[in-house]
């Protein structure tokens, strides 16, 4: 009768996956920043109190996950999110330019992410579209 060997696992070491450990140092490095623009960000207070602050986080969060790609290169390009980045579909130009400006940035050596004027202003007028439907509703 065949007995299968009783492995030992006690002395294993396992093998660094390169990939893991990549994705591990771009989470981390996304998490520092978001942690770090909440709480020390005027943009932020101001949106929390406008009511715009989860489209402003949504953006910091997509944009710095953009850089960490470039801070921390796997095999394949770099990613983004188009629909959070872009306010309507991107042309080639668009993505070119915001792919250049996030690769200066992170070749600077860390993340840091820069809110369009435009932006804010879509943000802010859609909060406030959304607040005045609550209080039309509520008359």
């Amino acid at each position: 009768m065949y007995k299968p060997k009783k492995d030992n696992f006690e002395n294993f070491t396992p093998i660094p996956n390169p990939w893991e450990e990549r994705e591990k140092n771009r989470a981390e490095a996304v998490s520092q920043y978001v942690s770090s623009f909440m709480s020390r960000s005027m943009l932020y207070s101001q949106a929390k109190s406008e009511g715009w602050d989860i489209a402003l986080m949504r953006y910091v969060r997509a944009v710095a996950s953009t850089q960490a790609q470039i801070l921390y290169p796997g095999n394949s390009g770099t990613g983004y999110d188009a629909q959070v980045i872009f306010d309507k579909r991107p042309t080639k130009e668009q993505v070119y330019r915001f792919l250049s400006d996030q690769r200066l940035q992170a070749n600077m050596g860390f993340i840091d992410v820069g809110i369009p004027t435009g932006m804010v202003e879509a943000w802010k007028a859609d909060a406030a579209y959304r607040l005045n439907q609550i209080n039309n509703k509520a008359l």
